[in-house]
């Protein structure tokens, strides 16, 4: 499933566009753009029921869509046998950890078993992700947008003449510190 993280209408007020013409564009660069942007955030944002698996040994257990939904049921389990939250663990909704309250001793592989339901609400095919991640992602459409016919070029002109240069970065610079702020770690697991 494609997600989307703004409606086209957003962007297309954003960019003060108000025929249909492009439609079709804009909205292949909102489903690429919030794809890039699930990437980089290295989680799941589409609120879903997830089966997640970890070694043992540790207290803190950080898993890949957050955040997490206590409303629905939790599932942990240490060698098939079932934690109680608030007594065995604690979650951290927001943060998507799951924190025992004794590691647990054994580390071999895959004896923690989590499900749960975590992630946005998806709506109509868009994330309700909070305002700051939907205007990244505006941000980032409206610069595709504008450069669809440049290829990554960008220009500078001087008095005496031009310089083109290839774009390396992968996000606008005031669009980086959103995303970090959303981010799990690469090194986390």
């Amino acid at each position: 499933m494609s997600i989307q993280l703004e409606t086209l209408t957003n962007v297309k007020t954003h960019l003060d566009i108000s025929t249909t013409s492009h439609d079709t564009m804009l909205t292949s660069l909102i489903k690429q753009v919030s794809a890039s942007i699930e990437k980089f955030l290295n989680r799941s944002l589409s609120s879903a029921q997830y089966t997640e698996y970890f070694n043992g040994g540790r207290l803190h257990y950080y898993v890949k869509a957050y955040p997490i939904d206590t409303s629905k049921t939790l599932t942990v389990t240490v060698k098939d046998s079932a934690k109680t939250v608030n007594d065995d663990y604690y979650v951290w909704a927001d943060d998507g950890l799951f924190e025992f309250e004794s590691e647990p001793s054994d580390s071999e592989p895959k004896i923690v078993k989590i499900v749960y339901t975590g992630g946005y609400t998806v709506t109509d095919g868009i994330i309700a992700v909070p305002d700051d991640l939907k205007r990244a992602c505006t941000l980032e459409v409206v610069r595709a947008y504008r450069n669809r016919d440049k290829l990554g070029f960008t220009s500078v002109s001087y008095p005496d003449g031009n310089i083109s240069t290839l774009s390396t970065k992968e996000f606008l610079p005031e669009v980086l510190p959103i995303l970090q702020r959303y981010r799990r770690s690469p090194t986390v697991r």
